[in-house]
C-alpha cells in the first residue's frame, strides 16, 4: 500500500491532512468541549497554521530570490494577516486551499510521470527483419518505411503498418484506452507500442520510428510534462499585476 502512496507523498499533502484534521477537532470541541479544551484546540490549530506557512514562505522567498514572482504571494500575506486580526479559521482555510492546491498539482504530475514511465516500458526496441522466408533482428530506430516485419504473439509491434499475412487479436489499451482486444487480419492496419496476443503477424510498416504512433504519443506527453499549461504561463504573466491590483483594492477597502 505504501509503494502506491510513497510517490504522490510530500510536505503539502502533509500540510493539507494535517490543517483538516486540525479543523475538525477545533470545531468538534467548540461545539462538544468545556472552554480549556477549546482554547487547547485553538492553539493546536494555531500552532498548525504558524508551522505548516513555514516551508511555504520558505519557498516562496526562494522564488522571489530567483525573480519568479506568482499569485501565492497573495496568500500568504493573507494567512499572516488573518492570524494578526485572530481569524484563525481563515487562516487555516487559505492554508488548506494554498497546501491542497500544490499537493494535487503533485499529485497528477505523479499520475503523469507514473503513465510514461509504464509508456516507456513498452517502447520496442528489437524489430523482426522479414526477408525470403528468414528472419533478422535490427535496432528498431533503423528500419525504414516499408520494410516487412514480423511480429510474434506477445510481442509489441514495433512499428506502424499494414498486416500482409495472419491473423490475431491486438491489446490497443496502452494507446487507446479501449480496454477489449481488436481482432485483425490481412489488410488491417496495426499501430506501435500495441500487443500482439495471439497469431503470428507479417507487417509492412508504414512509418519509421520517430513518425510511429507511439513515438508521437511519447513525445507529445513529455512535451506535456516539462511545458507549463497556457493558462498557467497566463497567471504566472500577470501575476505582479494582479498582486498590484488586490493589495490597491484592500488599501481603498481599508479607507
Amino acid at each position: 500500500m505504501w509503494q502506491k502512496i510513497k510517490p504522490y507523498y510530500n510536505l503539502d499533502s502533509l500540510i493539507a491532512v494535517t490543517i483538516i484534521l486540525s479543523l475538525l477537532a477545533y470545531l468538534i470541541g467548540h461545539l462538544f468541549l468545556n472552554t480549556f479544551f477549546q482554547n487547547l484546540l485553538h492553539s493546536v490549530l494555531l500552532a498548525v497554521i504558524i508551522i505548516g506557512t513555514l516551508p511555504l514562505l520558505t519557498k516562496i522567498a526562494t522564488s522571489l530570490y530567483q525573480k519568479q514572482f506568482g499569485v501565492d504571494v497573495i496568500a500568504i500575506i493573507a494567512i499572516i494577516s488573518s492570524l494578526f486580526i485572530n481569524e484563525t479559521i481563515a487562516a487555516a482555510v487559505i492554508l488548506l486551499m494554498l497546501s491542497g492546491g500544490e499537493s494535487l498539482e503533485r499529485f497528477a504530475q505523479g499520475r503523469a510521470r507514473s503513465s510514461l514511465e509504464k509508456l516507456l516500458s513498452r517502447a520496442p526496441s528489437i524489430a523482426h527483419l522479414y526477408k525470403n522466408g528468414t528472419v533478422e533482428n535490427s535496432n528498431v530506430n533503423l528500419v525504414e518505411k516499408g520494410t516487412t516485419i514480423i511480429v510474434k504473439p506477445n510481442e509489441i509491434i514495433p512499428l506502424d503498418g499494414i498486416i500482409t499475412e495472419g491473423s490475431s487479436s491486438v491489446d490497443e489499451s496502452a494507446l487507446t484506452g479501449e480496454p477489449l482486444p481488436r481482432d485483425v487480419s490481412v489488410g488491417n492496419e496495426v499501430l506501435s507500442g500495441t500487443l500482439n496476443e495471439s497469431g503470428i503477424l507479417i507487417i509492412k510498416t508504414t512509418t519509421n520510428y520517430d513518425q510511429s504512433a507511439f513515438f508521437g504519443i511519447i513525445r507529445l506527453i513529455k512535451q506535456a510534462e516539462e511545458n507549463k499549461a497556457p493558462t498557467v504561463r497566463l497567471a504566472d504573466r500577470y501575476s505582479v499585476f494582479f498582486t498590484l491590483t488586490t493589495f490597491g483594492i484592500a488599501g481603498i477597502a481599508t479607507l
